[in-house]
């Protein structure tokens, strides 16, 4: 009997995809940050789901409005990364009968306080009782279509770059990370980006997700990697949740991009590689110059 922790997630995600591939009306289905649907010529619609579990995406001696925190913005980082602007959410709640009630409400402020941070009204949802706190947030968000950027169009030579800084997450940051809305309103108003995906499951693992869909290959440069504080490089390469942007652009673009970035002082942007032909694959090149491969994974809920 094969077991789901045997076949893996992106296995069990790509058999889910297969079953439904071409049998509907979306731009963009499964295997992006978020879906894809038109509204009329010039405007789509973009939707997106997370879910996060008691045990395995926080625990309850954590900050019940930091959990309420990243249960939305898991959401609102997708939004981000496909170039959009979150709108709408719905809210899904699964408590336990003996959970403290100030807990419960907590959770939910700091879902409040988040979305209204953004711009984002929450208009539904449901509750559920449960054995452990799930929270499941559905976010809705639009753009121009000509400014939707999907994982598929990196193309050979592109520079790529990332925001902020890499590791370290589960120390200091993936209760507390702000999504960058601001951030890639301010590319996709700016410059025309070919691919660009957040950083949830670590950078080689999202990294290839963009390889595999723009069916192309990348040198990464082990000395321009932006590491937190105290951080192991194999953290940055794997550990994820940090919801920074990686994304690639035209290499004319690049400095251009560099002098114009106005968050400076608040966010750090590093051209950390660029892309290569499909045969090349996944290299990073060492302190000493010489590109190697280096494992390909990333965080597996199975």
């Amino acid at each position: 009997m094969k077991l789901l922790k045997d076949v893996g997630e992106l296995e069990f995600i790509r058999y889910i995809a297969r079953q439904i591939e071409g049998k509907g009306t979306a731009l963009k289905g499964i295997g992006d940050d978020a879906a894809v649907v038109s509204i009329n010529a010039d405007y789509v619609m973009l939707f997106t789901a997370d879910m996060l579990v008691e045990g395995v995406h926080f625990l309850r001696t954590q900050r019940a409005c930091s959990i309420g925190h990243k249960a939305i913005s898991c959401s609102l980082s997708d939004i981000a990364a496909m170039g959009a602007t979150p709108k709408y959410a719905l809210i899904t709640l699964g408590l336990p009968k003996k959970l403290n009630f100030l807990f419960a409400k907590n959770i939910f402020r700091g879902i409040l306080k988040t979305a209204k941070f953004f711009n984002v009204e929450i208009i539904g949802g449901d509750t559920v009782c449960s054995e452990k706190i799930i929270i499941d947030v559905f976010v809705c968000g639009t753009a121009k279509q000509q400014n939707v950027i999907l994982r598929s169009g990196a193309k050979y030579g592109d520079c790529i770059f990332v925001t902020g800084s890499l590791g370290n997450s589960q120390k200091t940051k993936h209760l507390h990370f702000t999504p960058r809305v601001e951030e890639a309103n301010f590319l996709t108003r700016n410059f025309k980006l070919n691919a660009m995906i957040d950083v949830s499951d670590g950078l080689i693992c999202d990294l290839n997700h963009i390889l595999k869909a723009s069916k192309v290959g990348a040198l990464l440069e082990e000395s321009k990697i932006p590491l937190s504080k105290n951080c192991f490089l194999n953290d940055a390469y794997y550990t994820g949740e940090e919801f920074e942007l990686l994304f690639t652009l035209p290499e004319k673009y690049s400095q251009q991009l560099i002098s114009k970035w106005p968050f400076k002082r608040q966010v750090r942007l590093s051209c950390i590689g660029r892309i290569m032909p499909q045969k090349f694959g996944l290299k990073i090149k060492n302190k000493k110059g010489i590109p190697k491969k280096n494992k390909i994974y990333g965080y597996n809920h199975f």
